[in-house]
């Protein structure tokens, strides 16, 4: 019982890790293509 309480508490935090990662890649993604789409209506 207390192994699978800690083996789901470990993948909870690995989930919540690689659910933050993901945001901040597609954040920077994403701000990446909002710069250069704007810097292209620009010019």
């Amino acid at each position: 019982m207390n192994k699978k309480h800690t083996d789901q508490k470990r993948y909870s935090t690995s989930s919540a890790i690689s659910d933050t990662i993901n945001d901040i890649i597609n954040g920077a993604i994403n701000g990446t293509v909002g710069y250069f789409t704007r810097r292209f209506l620009l010019n």
